[in-house]
């Protein structure tokens, strides 16, 4: 298809020089591009906070869980927005007990609130449980489950414990360290877009 449109597919393992600019390293040689916009499209990777300590058995992310070969007692979501939500409504209906860690006063903080309070009241309705208003902090993990700590205190034990808590960009080695004619700082945007700032030039994401 792209090469229909004349397009160009270069292999190699690409990188940012500054504003306008883009090297490529091939099996060959370093070839240099320039481009007005620059579509970065590299995937992400699901964020993992230094207290939990994943192991793709007791403790998942949301990549692990998809190999799960039974389906868990009791599993602890952390993380409150539209993938733990999803989660939540998936392993509820598998037969799971369900906890979820509810960082604000409501699920899905950046959505409608009517609607996120609506779900909320359902979820609770059909026996998932919530700490709302806490943090988790931390985690211990035993041979048979998990107990979840939280920031005020409250605890929350479970069989498994669903890290959903965001994902960060797969750019390392892509130029974004801020020094020289790198840029000076890459933003990631709730939406997922991905913008860098090169001094006074701005880079935009998708």
């Amino acid at each position: 298809m792209l090469l229909s449109q004349d397009g160009q597919i270069v292999r190699g393992r690409g990188r940012l020089r500054d504003a306008a600019r883009v090297a490529v390293d091939t099996s060959e040689d370093t070839l240099g591009f320039g481009f007005d916009y620059c579509v970065i499209s590299t995937g992400s990777t699901p964020a993992i906070p230094g207290w939990a300590p994943v192991d793709g058995k007791r403790v998942l992310t949301t990549r692990q869980v998809y190999d799960m070969e039974e389906v868990p007692e009791h599993v602890v979501i952390v993380g409150s927005g539209v993938t733990g939500v999803e989660f939540t409504h998936i392993f509820q209906t598998l037969g799971s007990e369900v906890t979820l860690i509810v960082s604000r006063q409501q699920i899905l903080p950046h959505r409608d609130p009517e609607v996120a309070s609506a779900l909320q009241s359902d979820y609770l309705k059909r026996g998932v449980k919530m700490a709302i208003g806490a943090y988790a902090s931390a985690v211990q993990v035993t041979d048979d489950g998990v107990m979840v700590e939280c920031d005020d205190g409250r605890r929350v034990r479970g069989s498994h414990m669903l890290l959903a808590v965001g994902s960060r960009p797969l750019t390392k080695g892509m130029g974004f360290g801020g020094s020289g004619s790198e840029p000076h700082q890459v933003r990631s945007h709730k939406c997922g877009r991905l913008s860098a700032h090169f001094g006074e030039k701005h880079l935009p994401g998708r």
